[in-house]
């Protein structure tokens, strides 16, 4: 049995992650209570706000043990730092990982991002740079046998102007993320091309009251998308 001075607590992350040091209390006191209470874990739901509003006892309230630990304005990269005491000390049969949206906001420092285009040469910089992030915690998961669900980054749609830029930037990283699922042997989820709308890259208006997050009615079809995968899996 683990103490509690053995339970991974990451520390505040500063300038580097400040969005994550909002929830950093609240998870250490929560992870020691499921680490030191031996707790089986079935499901871990890793990510920034969209699956920090992914309610569990909503949306998965048949799949056992599930813990949120989606921040609201994360990225991947502070994600992959904070991994071991949020996910991987946790042991849980399965995670659902989906970050990489607010890292969207690098592709507008080019010099050509405008009316929704972006320069090439910084978007495939920062889709190799996801990529790394997400590599990071792939082998993280795969080296304690934990499966993994890597999840598509979801479309976006106005009333932002740069969300159109954005969501092109989401729609290039989704590219990759199937192929690295591919590559590491986990499942993907396609949400991105479940939620578009009739002009096949930005968010359907119906799915979101602010053109970024979804409401009921998105979590009900990125659900509908994940549970057969998660019937396979647990």
């Amino acid at each position: 049995m683990k103490a509690i001075n053995d339970v991974i607590r990451p520390g505040f992350f500063g300038d580097f992650g400040p969005s994550a040091d909002r929830r950093r209390i609240e998870f250490d006191i929560k992870n020691t209570a499921a680490v030191c209470s031996e707790t089986p874990v079935d499901l871990v739901l890793a990510g920034d706000s969209i699956v920090h509003f992914w309610d569990e006892d909503i949306y998965f309230r048949n799949r056992g043990v599930v813990l949120n630990r989606g921040i609201e304005g994360d990225q991947a990269q502070v994600l992959a730092c904070r991994f071991p005491a949020d996910v991987i000390q946790l042991h849980p049969r399965v995670c659902v990982l989906m970050i990489g949206i607010n890292n969207t906001w690098a592709i507008l420092d080019g010099p050509h991002c405008t009316d929704g285009f972006y320069d090439e040469q910084l978007i495939c910089g920062w889709v190799l740079y996801l990529k790394m992030c997400y590599q990071r915690m792939l082998h993280m998961l795969q080296a304690e046998g934990i499966k993994c669900v890597l999840c598509s980054l979801l479309p976006m749609c106005d009333p932002v102007p740069t969300y159109l830029a954005r969501s092109r930037a989401a729609a290039r990283a989704n590219q990759m993320l199937r192929g690295l699922a591919a590559e590491e042997g986990c499942a993907f989820a396609d949400f991105y091309s479940a939620m578009t709308g009739d002009d096949g890259e930005t968010l359907c208006p119906a799915l979101s009251f602010d053109g970024l997050h979804p409401h009921h009615a998105g979590y009900v079809i990125m659900n509908r998308i994940l549970d057969p995968i998660l019937d396979t899996l647990l």
